[in-house]
């Protein structure tokens, strides 16, 4: 008898479990939890090329099992109703509910206390929670009695008893905690990027949208703004100041020594110049300052941004700023850069923002500014194709990290692509694949001379470094 799929996808989710197993009884911790509520830190060493591509085959071969055995309809209803799902989660994120069952009972805490401190409606409460039971996020352990896991921990602010009751009278109370960035994340997603991600056919539909800048989120919000725009209009300075948060959140999800490992920041580290090019409240910089405390940086952003960037500073590293070390300076990437020459323009998560003729104009910008010595440093999603490829190298790009040319997709790696259609749904920008990328970047005046990956699914940015070069 012929073994069937549905075996094979099962043998090689338990081929792949032995592994996950090993690894975590070599180094003496136990196998991850859904139902542990005290932290996710609890891991795979998801850095050992082995792990990775264990975890990443139990997705792929789980999803496959699922919609090999479910109805085709059942399973697309699903996906089409997981706008539901999104905005229950955000109703459970933005009424603290996480924060709540912790600093309740802790054997669980009972929906009518729990709408009762949110001031909403017990049944429909129980509904939303309910169904994100259904999903993973958070426990039912009894009859209306819910309680955190693994998931839902990922929405903890950190906040004390005496914090959630004083965040209905202040916005700044919600995110007063580093650990609230997650938090503060996926929120951004679920609020202005849920309501762009509803229009995104109405965008992708009306041929005007390249040329007139007419946004799926301009749309959603009723306005001819872009997206930057919109978080300066009067009423918009809590969503303004989210999304910096969101963007220490992005880093969180990111392995911490991401932007260190794949630059060369020795031969600068000694009073060379870093210019943090849209640098927002500076997420990156403070690592950098962190770590190399002689280095001069001047971070970029908008007027508003600036000034929000000062008051983290003065929290999280007020001498940086004081030395002048550190500084922060408004600036339209848009307009001809006003630093010449320095060691090093950075941006991180900022191409992807444009489509490629903003890019260009972005890109080309610190051409003109460049020295002959200056490099720039990028970080954005190199995407894989959904289909196998040949060799991904490119004649020229050395490829470093510990997924150097690995690059690869498979069913159920979605992340990188969902945050390829965010970008058009906010801001008409993509990600792009290595190829797209670099011929970008030639076009500017920059040719890429060195990839850093530190994984194969494009989930993470990959460190791009490259130098001037006549512009074609």
């Amino acid at each position: 008898m012929t073994v069937s799929k549905l075996r094979r996808f099962a043998e090689e989710i338990l081929r792949c479990v032995d592994i996950l197993e090993e690894d975590c009884l070599s180094r003496g911790v136990e196998v991850p939890d859904i139902n542990d509520h005290q932290s996710y830190d609890n891991d795979f060493q998801r850095s050992k090329d082995n792990v990775l591509d264990a975890v990443n085959s139990i997705v792929a071969s789980a999803l496959a099992l699922v919609h090999s055995v479910q109805s085709p309809i059942q399973s697309m209803r699903a996906v089409a109703s997981g706008h539901i799902i999104s905005a229950s989660l955000r109703c459970a994120a933005e009424l603290n509910i996480t924060d709540l069952i912790r600093t309740g009972d802790s054997k669980g805490t009972h929906v009518d206390a729990l709408a009762g401190k949110c001031k909403v409606e017990a049944g429909q409460l129980s509904q939303i929670l309910r169904l994100l039971s259904a999903q993973g996020i958070y426990r039912e352990i009894s009859p209306d009695v819910f309680a955190n896991n693994r998931l839902s921990i990922v929405l903890d602010r950190g906040l004390s008893s005496s914090d959630l009751v004083a965040v209905s009278q202040s916005h700044d109370k919600l995110y007063k905690t580093p650990q609230s960035a997650t938090s503060a994340l996926f929120c951004h997603l679920m609020d202005e990027a849920a309501k762009a991600s509803s229009y995104l056919f109405e965008a992708v539909s009306d041929h005007a949208t390249s040329t007139n800048k007419v946004y799926a989120i301009s749309r959603a919000f009723n306005t001819d703004k872009s997206f930057w725009e919109i978080f300066e209009l009067p009423g918009q300075e809590n969503r303004l100041r989210r999304f910096g948060l969101a963007m220490e959140g992005v880093a969180r999800t990111e392995p911490r020594d991401v932007v260190l490992k794949g630059y060369d920041w020795q031969s600068i580290a000694k009073g060379g110049q870093v210019v943090d090019v849209g640098g927002g409240v500076g997420t990156v910089s403070m690592r950098l300052a962190s770590a190399y405390p002689e280095m001069n940086i001047v971070i970029q952003d908008r007027q508003s941004v600036v000034e929000d960037g000062l008051k983290r500073w003065a929290d999280v590293n007020p001498l940086a700023i004081e030395t002048g070390k550190v500084k922060l300076q408004p600036h339209d990437f848009f307009q001809p850069q006003p630093i010449q020459s320095p060691d090093v323009f950075f941006m991180k998560s900022i191409i992807h923002d444009w489509p490629d003729d903003d890019a260009l104009t972005i890109l080309r910008h610190l051409r003109d500014a460049a020295g002959p010595n200056t490099k720039l440093f990028t970080m954005d999603k190199v995407v894989p194709y959904t289909c196998d490829t040949p060799d991904a190298n490119i004649e020229g790009v050395e490829m470093t990290g510990p997924a150097a040319g690995k690059a690869k997709s498979g069913l159920g790696n979605v992340l990188p692509y969902i945050s390829s259609v965010l970008m058009i749904a906010l801001l008409n920008g993509q990600e792009r694949t290595l190829q797209h990328t670099v011929s970008l970047y030639r076009k500017a005046g920059w040719v890429i001379y060195k990839v850093y990956q530190s994984e194969t699914q494009g989930q993470f940015g990959s460190q791009l470094q490259a130098r001037p070069i006549e512009i074609p």
